[in-house]
């Protein structure tokens, strides 16, 4: 049976404990850590049994080789959540959570708690997948892996209702691509889950976690965008000082400019849906498109769609069928929740 998704609240050592227990054998290994920021280093006399949280995890904390390098590595300047894997200096897998972190209040403040579960999932997902610390601008399958791995975990245990922030988190992926950050461009992978769920192909609430993290390799490995694909298309996004161009000089070059490459044209068609209907509320300020401009970006995704070749963008050797434009035209729009008819975004949290 599913969790009612609206109700759902966020305590770190209950889920901790929760996700542990799906884990099985494997997270006797795995430190869990929820910080605050620190803007001036790691304080001297911090008490770590306070941090974590996990199966016999104090014990094994105590020894690992370099206990005092371990700490450090809980501070990270940027406030952010991240993952480390097992390696030589220490016999543990981290998933740090920074309790602060700006990300969780992109949708309001009403879905802090689910972007924190999400976050503890997405940087679990790092540790539990093979490769999933390897990833740089033009080989984002870390993020990719973390992600599948975070919003199958979602889907298994919300259903359905996962979905629109799911497709909400795809949004973000390519427009923070838009930005520069290739590395966390995820959306494709998001966007085939996001679908297979809609279409009862698979239902995610019946996996196991073993079976999660299978399906999130196989996702990631499948649907993330080749490096080639991925260089192809930063000229298009970025200036010649490698810096991203204003959103509108971006749309029209992108959009409605038949020179762009096929993936530059899925990530600002992607990123522009919200503005084809009722706008967005960005940074409290509702933005929004004329009716006709409407119509002409609409206008010239139909066209640049129809016919358009997808093969080459993807690793989707596998897939069969091949995917087609009209698949790929549904996973465009974003899909919002029931009591939403605009999409809400707070880019500083």
């Amino acid at each position: 049976m599913t969790e009612d998704i609206n109700s759902f609240t966020f305590d770190f050592a209950k889920e901790v404990q929760i996700l542990t227990k799906e884990i099985g054998p494997k997270a006797a290994n795995m430190l869990f850590a929820n910080v605050e920021v620190v803007t001036h280093g790691l304080a001297p006399d911090i008490d770590y049994k306070d941090l974590i949280a996990g199966a016999n995890v104090t014990e094994q904390f105590k020894r690992t080789a370099n206990v005092e390098a371990l700490l450090q590595l809980l501070w990270h300047p940027s406030g952010s959540s991240f993952a480390l894997q097992p390696d030589a200096t220490t016999e543990l897998g981290a998933v740090v959570l920074n309790k602060n972190t700006f990300t969780k209040n992109f949708f309001g403040p009403q879905y802090a708690a689910l972007s924190s579960l999400r976050t503890l999932y997405h940087e679990a997902g790092h540790v539990l997948l093979p490769g999933g610390d390897k990833g740089d601008a033009l080989h984002p399958y870390s993020e990719a892996a973390g992600d599948a791995y975070a919003a199958l975990k979602l889907l298994q245990r919300f259903g359905n209702e996962a979905i629109p922030f799911i497709s909400m988190t795809s949004w973000i992926r390519s427009l923070n691509t838009l930005a520069g950050d290739s590395e966390h461009f995820t959306t494709p992978v998001l966007d085939k889950i996001i679908a297979n769920a809609q279409s009862g192909r698979r239902d995610f609430t019946k996996c196991g976690n073993d079976e999660i993290v299978k399906l999130a390799r196989d996702y990631a490995e499948q649907w993330t965008p080749s490096a080639e694909a991925i260089n192809e298309t930063r000229p298009f996004l970025w200036n010649e000082h490698n810096k991203p161009k204003k959103l509108r000089q971006l749309f029209a070059s992108t959009i409605l400019s038949s020179y762009s490459n096929g993936l530059a044209f899925l990530i600002a068609a992607k990123v522009v849906q919200p503005f084809l209907k009722t706008g967005m509320i960005y940074a409290g300020k509702h933005r929004y498109f004329t009716k006709k401009t409407r119509a002409a970006y609409q206008s010239a995704i139909d066209a640049r769609l129809d016919g358009m070749k997808i093969d080459g963008l993807f690793n989707n050797a596998s897939e069969r069928p091949p995917v087609t434009p009209a698949a790929v035209a549904r996973a465009l729009p974003v899909i919002l929740p029931r009591n939403r008819k605009t999409l809400v975004f707070n880019p500083q949290g």
